[in-house]
């Protein structure tokens, strides 16, 4: 066994450990939570699951359910983190860092309200809750449905203009055990997640998987200008001489991926507000 390997489920067996101190937090508190991306992926997709890399666990809140959460994970020994540097603008981001201390290295959990940045798409998440199955051994812990997981990775790895290494391999395993295609583009169209889901699929057909139907992919590929658009996007991204910061470039880039242009340019435009005041209040502070 190579040092990596040894590496990779010392890591584990670190995950497990706060995955189980996790889903008793939430159970003495009568709350779940969905458990998305790696963590879950590892614990029913991949045949060796210390395989599956990550940084940190993610796990998506019930709606309405994040100050409730937040507490059960404080009194379960959780260190919950706070945004000093952005009171006005943490909010859009949809995202809570909280670690696990564990002698002397921790273990991450992001606590997601959503998995988009700035402006949430209109993704159903209180049907993801009806639709998931406990985890493994971990019955406050649940797994969304093959068709909506699929959805909720196309959506993160678009935030990272698809350059989110694991991002293909999940999907694909996902596709390659079988889903209902059916559901999978309805769910797209409703939750305004045609485009993104178009290019995951489309990196997919790129990189030779064969789970990607020609089906699925004509029925969320984009029309007319919005085509263009998405491959002028998709050259951008895949050229390795690229500028793909984020800020206001960034916001460029994820305009030509939304299929809800007027809630994401007011959500843009609301963000910008509230990020201007932030900046004017940190240099007063400064003062």
């Amino acid at each position: 066994m190579g040092a990596a390997t040894r590496a990779d489920q010392a890591a584990y067996v670190l995950r497990m450990h706060a995955l189980q101190r996790l889903d008793r937090a939430l159970g003495e508190h009568a709350l779940d939570a969905l458990l998305v991306k790696g963590a879950a992926l590892a614990l029913t997709h991949y045949a060796e699951p210390w395989t599956r890399a990550m940084s940190d666990i993610d796990v998506i809140v019930r709606p309405g359910a994040l100050g409730p959460t937040l507490a059960a994970l404080r009194a379960g020994g959780f260190v919950v983190a706070a945004d000093a540097e952005r009171p006005l603008t943490a909010a859009f981001f949809g995202e809570t860092l909280a670690t696990l201390p564990c002698g002397v290295t921790s273990v991450p959990v992001e606590l997601h309200t959503r998995l988009d940045k700035l402006v949430a798409r209109p993704v159903d998440h209180a049907a993801i809750f009806v639709r998931a199955a406990p985890a493994p051994s971990l019955a406050r812990l649940r797994l969304p449905a093959s068709e909506d997981h699929v959805l909720l990775l196309a959506l993160h790895a678009a935030g990272h203009d698809f350059h989110h290494g694991p991002a293909c391999a999940d999907v694909e395993l996902v596709l390659a055990a079988g889903i209902d295609e059916d559901a999978l583009i309805q769910r797209a169209r409703e939750w305004r997640l045609s485009t993104a889901l178009f290019v995951m699929l489309s990196v997919l057909r790129e990189r030779g998987s064969t789970a990607v139907s020609d089906r699925l992919l004509g029925a969320v590929a984009p029309r007319g200008l919005r085509r263009s658009g998405v491959a002028r996007y998709r050259a951008h991204v895949a050229d390795p001489g690229a500028t793909l910061g984020l800020g206001w470039p960034w916001i460029a880039r994820q305009t030509v991926l939304r299929d809800d242009l007027a809630a994401w340019g007011l959500g843009v435009a609301a963000y910008a507000g509230a990020r201007v005041a932030e900046v004017a209040q940190a240099r007063l502070r400064r003062r």
